[in-house]
């Protein structure tokens, strides 16, 4: 027998990872927080392992993919979603971290976000070269100035 598909989205910030999940099988919704590091998360999710497929989304943001990858490696489906690019309704301007985090469980099991390409750890160290670089010549010129 398949498993039902629990589809979780977080708002991930410094203080707390807050998570929605919802499965459209069986209209369950689920609402968490977890300690702000991928650990905690895991044990987190390790509750619903059992009767569902977990299925994770998060915006991208300056947790960059570290997260991403510490789950996939722990079997958990996870992927990054762009920001600017989530549906917004009009007029609503409410924002805590539950109510973002039970929109993106909602479009993400609509298929209704866009995914960014998870880059390799290779890639991401030649951004971070690429950009303190870049930073550093900016800081070079300025002080010319």
């Amino acid at each position: 027998m398949d498993k039902k598909v629990l589809y979780v989205g977080l708002d991930v910030d410094d203080k707390t990872f807050t998570g929605s999940a919802i499965c459209k099988d069986d209209g369950c919704v689920y609402s968490f927080k977890a300690r702000p590091n991928a650990k905690n998360l895991i044990e987190k999710l390790a509750v619903y392992n059992a009767e569902y497929n977990i299925k994770v989304c998060y915006e991208a943001g300056y947790l960059g993919f570290s997260l991403c990858r510490d789950l996939i490696k722990n079997n958990i489906d996870c992927v990054v979603i762009a920001p600017s690019l989530i549906p917004k309704l009009p007029g609503d301007h409410v924002k805590t971290d539950r109510l973002d985090s039970e929109k993106l469980a909602i479009y993400f099991s609509n298929n209704q976000l866009t995914i960014i390409n998870l880059p390799t750890e290779d890639d991401e160290a030649i951004r971070d070269l690429l950009r303190a670089r870049s930073h550093s010549l900016k800081q070079l010129s300025d002080t010319k100035r």
